[in-house]
């Protein structure tokens, strides 16, 4: 944003602008989500578009935000901001700022959002970064004139109630491409065989390759991944391989993540840099006795009908390191059919799902449009541009 300001504008650090109130989180034997107390808010998880979600009550409150005070993230991450829905209590991750004088908080919470990369660029800290209360006193923000404000926070939400009908929009269609994914998947493998199908336990389609803890690996590479019900843009799990050893991973092997929250997300591994090792114990790896049979185990993994069941074979009820067992993932059975049908089940399921991702890049491409047209009119509106 230009340091340039219209007539009548200027740069005022938020110190003197608001009232700032840094959070303090009561002791934890204080909370409960019956409603008990005052409301207590934590931090960016707990935020909405514009106002957050009260989840956590407490009976001993150690510091207050006032009903509307503009609520700023002050740590993992830093920046986003909120409106207070009422009074409530604040824990370490959240500043309050209660506008002084006739600038309202409308105004503040704009401003702040329009300046949100810069106030993180101050952010500090090795794990989760973080901005001291001075830092917060210190950002500057461009303020005009009262009457100006009014006319600019108008026009900023009435751009913004347009393109939220749009993002509404896009959420729909970036629902119905998942869904369409479970859909084609769904089809593919039918519950009641037809003629020449058998139900195969996987532990005789292949055998699993057990991994191995490698600490520290010192050359690292990447195994390519693709995420369950998303067809298009792969992960890359870091630091999970590196070159030959003792558990070596081949191109025809089908990687499974074991632990939540990852557990349903399933792995075709290519091997182009050279072997890779196994480097980590959370993998069920399946090598096939028929490599041929890969892509159609791999999609059978990824469909609606093998995560269903593979939820019950967790161990543990909840936690992120819940853990599914090598075990009964052995002895699950997959539909097995002719070669020819499976080759004309994975020829469908990979045509189909091209057709689906083509339609969710054309939603993610509007969806980056919408965002750039945010930012845009963010700039204009703390520039003098957007209102005369």
């Amino acid at each position: 944003m230009s340091n340039k300001l219209p007539p009548g504008w200027e740069w005022v650090p938020v110190g003197e602008l608001c009232d700032v109130k840094l959070g303090q989180s009561p002791p934890g034997s204080s909370y409960n989500k019956t409603g008990e107390g005052t409301p207590f808010l934590q931090g960016k998880a707990e935020f909405g578009v514009t106002y957050p979600t009260v989840r956590k009550w407490t009976t001993e409150p150690k510091k207050y935000s006032d009903h509307n005070s503009v609520l700023v993230s002050v740590r993992a991450p830093v920046g986003p901001t909120n409106l207070a829905p009422t009074d409530c209590a604040i824990g370490r991750g959240l500043a309050a700022l209660r506008p002084r004088g006739n600038v309202a908080s409308e105004f503040v919470l704009w401003a702040m959002r329009a300046s949100e990369a810069r106030l993180a660029e101050r952010a500090t800290g090795t794990t989760f970064g973080a901005i001291t209360g001075s830092q917060l006193k210190e950002h500057c923000l461009p303020v005009a004139p009262l009457a100006e404000q009014e006319r600019i926070v108008a026009a900023i939400e009435s751009h913004f109630s347009c393109l939220d009908a749009v993002d509404t929009l896009l959420e729909a269609a970036s629902r119905r491409c998942q869904l369409l994914v479970k859909s084609i998947l769904a089809e593919a493998f039918p519950n009641d065989l037809p003629p020449g199908w058998d139900w195969v336990p996987v532990g005789e389609l292949g055998i699993e390759v057990r991994g191995q803890v490698v600490p520290k690996p010192e050359t690292t590479y990447d195994l390519y991944s693709v995420p369950a019900f998303s067809t298009g843009c792969p992960e890359i799990a870091h630091g999970t391989a590196i070159r030959s050893g003792k558990r070596p991973v081949q191109e025809s092997d089908v990687l499974l993540c074991k632990i939540n929250p990852r557990i349903n997300r399933v792995w075709s591994v290519g091997c182009a840099r050279g072997r890779l090792q196994i480097a980590s114990t959370e993998y069920f790896v399946l090598r096939l006795h028929e490599p041929r049979m890969t892509h159609y185990v791999r999609h059978y993994f990824s469909s609606p009908m093998f995560r269903a069941w593979i939820e019950l074979a967790v161990e543990g009820a909840t936690g992120s390191h819940t853990r599914a067992k090598s075990g009964p993932i052995l002895e699950q059975f997959v539909p097995v059919p002719p070669v020819a049908e499976q080759k004309r089940i994975v020829s469908h399921i990979e045509e189909s799902f091209a057709r689906v991702d083509t339609a969710a890049e054309k939603v993610e491409s509007v969806v980056a449009k919408i965002a750039a047209m945010r930012r845009s009119i963010l700039t204009q509106a703390f520039t003098g541009q957007l209102v005369p």
